[in-house]
């Protein structure tokens, strides 16, 4: 899972040389059928392959003042 994140981060940073590895890599993940990964593919890699900015839209900050 590991470097299938590293491979999505380079894409994102327009390395196209991590564009197969990624294919293969997200397949045998898939195929393996675990229900973590189905669970983290889900919940967490569409921020991964966000930039910040996405990322705040997708999953807007809490103000830190309503703890204070």
């Amino acid at each position: 899972m590991s470097a299938y994140l590293k491979c999505l981060s380079e894409l994102r940073a327009g390395n196209l040389e991590f564009s197969i590895t990624a294919s293969e890599l997200e397949q045998k993940l898939n195929d393996s059928a675990l229900p973590e990964f189905a669970y983290f593919m889900q919940t967490f890699v569409l921020a991964c392959a966000l930039p910040l900015e996405g990322i705040l839209k997708v999953r807007p900050v809490v103000s830190l003042s309503v703890y204070y």
